[in-house]
């Protein structure tokens, strides 16, 4: 358990594990003065008066701003995903990040999970608290135009520091300042290694396109989904459909470029990790965070996402990739070899992907 906190900032597309909920109840300290949660769409949306109910039992009194967002105007999907817990008397403080949401069906997927201890004093700390301040504020009647000018009184977390390990975007707001970055790190790296639910951003694949054209090697982890998709015996339960293919692998694909596929069963568990680890002479940088290598992810959805070049979190990362490359990853001959002996998918309609097998 967590040591008490006094404070409580997050942000989440959905929200549905009770076991989360009791936990955020059971943290709060008797000195609770703030608890600040928002969370996309409907699915649990009940998490809400659960969340207040235990709250003022346990501390009569404290205001809780707990809400959904509903339908935002212009918005695709709410989709970030932070907590931030921190106390009075505490100089630091403690930042998750993920690429999942505390449902119930969350413990099935494969999701990445960063917990950092950060300063209070900080850019990260100070931009995370922001966000969620502003965010929050004007969730319950927003439209794309004002949650973007709400987000602009958090421009102070983007102002140049030589020295920051760790930057923060909140997409699509950001999304001119991300893609530089992804263009920069791309452009230097010898290797990139991506894993992500889907994929299909014209910008990012154009990007990884030129990388590779140059000699970096990329390799992509992705769920096997996408060679079923398409397929009447499946129809309906993939959640890669055959259109990623043609808007992203097939103008990625070539030299330099490998690609693996991870065995799952969309109607249980599905790939749900995003991130990326770009490598060079300058040692490594991650990317990660809330946001899918998406045209939606940059365009029309809320997503928090990070450039790290601290060697620890890049590291893990990294590790976390070579895991899963090396001991469940799986070419694409090698994938459909396999569901061609699982009965449902015996007579699928699969994609060869030889032009990713390098």
């Amino acid at each position: 358990m967590h040591e008490p906190v006094d404070r409580i900032d997050g942000m989440y597309f959905a929200l549905s594990d009770s076991d989360f909920i009791r936990a955020l109840c059971g943290v709060a300290s008797g000195r609770l003065h703030h608890l600040r949660l928002l969370g996309g769409g409907e699915e649990g949306a009940d998490w809400v008066d659960r969340l207040k109910t235990c709250i003022g039992r346990k501390l009569p009194g404290v205001k809780v701003a707990a809400q959904t967002t509903g339908q935002i105007l212009g918005i695709s999907s709410f989709h970030p995903k932070f907590l931030l817990l921190s106390g009075d008397g505490n100089p630091r403080a403690d930042l998750i990040i993920s690429s999942g949401n505390p449902t119930r069906r969350s413990p099935n997927n494969l999701d990445d999970y960063l917990s950092l201890s950060i300063s209070k004093q900080g850019r990260l700390f100070l931009w995370h608290q922001c966000v969620s301040e502003a965010l929050t504020v004007e969730g319950s009647r927003a439209d794309a135009a004002t949650m973007e000018d709400a987000y602009r009184r958090c421009s102070l977390a983007h102002l140049s520091s030589a020295d920051e390990e760790t930057l923060p975007y909140l997409l699509p707001f950001d999304r001119q300042a991300f893609l530089s970055q992804f263009a920069f790190w791309a452009g230097r790296a010898d290797h990139i290694d991506v894993i992500s639910q889907g994929y299909n951003s014209l910008d990012l694949a154009n990007i990884l396109k030129t990388a590779a054209e140059s000699g970096t090697k990329v390799r992509m982890v992705r769920d096997d989904d996408l060679l079923i998709s398409g397929s009447p015996a499946v129809e309906g339960e993939v959640l890669n459909s055959i259109e990623e293919y043609y808007a992203w692998d097939r103008r990625v694909c070539g030299p330099n470029v490998s690609t693996k596929f991870l065995l799952t069963n969309s109607s249980v568990n599905y790939l749900h990790s995003k991130f990326a680890v770009f490598s060079a002479q300058f040692g490594k940088v991650a990317l990660f965070g809330s946001a899918n290598l998406t045209h939606a992810a940059l365009h029309s959805n809320i997503e928090n996402v990070y450039f790290s070049r601290n060697p620890e979190v890049a590291s893990k990362f990294q590790e976390y990739y070579n895991h899963l490359w090396d001991n469940f990853a799986l070419t694409a001959p090698e994938t459909n070899s396999i569901l061609g002996k699982i009965g449902p998918f015996v007579s699928a309609r699969r994609i060869d992907y030889d032009e990713c097998n390098n």
